[in-house]
């Protein structure tokens, strides 16, 4: 063998190893991606090893459209707790309303009573937005993802729907009840 041949096998037994490298990396992203246990470094690298592995354009395309998911279900779920927190808040006035309903039941004139009925109203209003930007948000997020991606990230979006929708017709009944004892 000459000493052109041998450059040539060495170059292309580097570039396997480098390949079989990028390979074994993009293995391992997507297991964690998988699993749900990507990191923002797993999601960044992703596009250097798809070069390196040789990935055709398609196969950039899912990788991107599995980045653009996973910062998106990221930011969905900071938005969804905010709005749980929010209820939660909500929760703890409406139960401090009733209570002070209670103790001035008998003490109330009509324009107190019209004034907690207001405070009442209010809230409710508020609940109602927030299910509307809720609701507008996984709309939104429907119709972002491409098809592949759409169907793995629908059971998360109706999980989340599910509960939350729970948790707004909780306090749509409390509101109810306390505008039932007005």
């Amino acid at each position: 063998m000459n000493t052109a041949e041998a450059l040539l096998r060495i170059s292309g037994d580097r570039q396997r190893a480098t390949k079989d490298a990028a390979v074994r990396r993009l293995a391992e992203r997507a297991s964690r991606l998988a699993r749900g246990a990507a990191t923002e470094a797993d999601a960044d690298g992703l596009h250097g090893d798809l070069a390196a592995a040789g990935w055709d354009d398609a196969r950039w395309c899912a990788c991107c459209a599995a980045h653009a998911e996973v910062a998106n279900a990221r930011n969905d779920s900071a938005e969804l707790e905010a709005i749980e927190a929010e209820l939660a808040g909500m929760e703890a006035e409406a139960a401090a309303a009733r209570e002070q309903i209670v103790r001035l039941k008998q003490k109330l004139n009509v324009e107190e009573r019209g004034k907690l009925l207001r405070e009442l109203t209010a809230a409710r209003d508020r609940l109602r937005q927030r299910r509307l930007t809720a609701e507008a948000i996984i709309r939104e997020r429907a119709e972002y993802f491409p098809a592949e991606t759409a169907e793995r990230a629908a059971a998360a979006r109706q999980e989340n729907t599910e509960r939350l929708r729970g948790q707004l017709g909780d306090q749509e009944a409390a509101l109810r009840a306390v505008e039932a004892e007005l």
